[in-house]
């Protein structure tokens, strides 16, 4: 007695592996903004709350805070206690981080 298995399998499958599509900014300042609250905007739309990070202790590992931002042409603003320290457009490509420096 023989027993033939086959299959067949129907349809097209399809992965793709890659990076994420995100950018990323970092916010930094010496002593004069370091461990502050700061809001950021971006392109003009709802604002999020940042913690700047100390220039020095940004390069060390892990100490850096990143925060991902569609890749593209944005408009960042940055303001603290209502005072806006930071205003400018800028280009950021897929994977970039863009450090911002108060």
């Amino acid at each position: 007695m023989a027993i033939s298995l086959s299959g067949c399998r129907t349809g097209t499958y399809s992965s793709s592996y890659g990076k994420e599509d995100m950018a990323y900014i970092s916010i930094i300042s010496g002593k004069q903004y370091a461990g502050k609250t700061v809001s950021v905007s971006v392109d003009g739309k709802d604002s999020f709350n940042v913690k700047v990070v100390k220039e020095k202790q940004s390069t060390e590992k892990h100490n850096g805070q990143l925060y991902g931002i569609r890749p593209g042409k944005r408009a960042i603003v940055i303001t603290y206690k209502n005072k806006t320290l930071y205003s400018n457009t800028v280009f950021l490509s897929s994977q970039q981080t863009k450090l911002i420096r108060l």
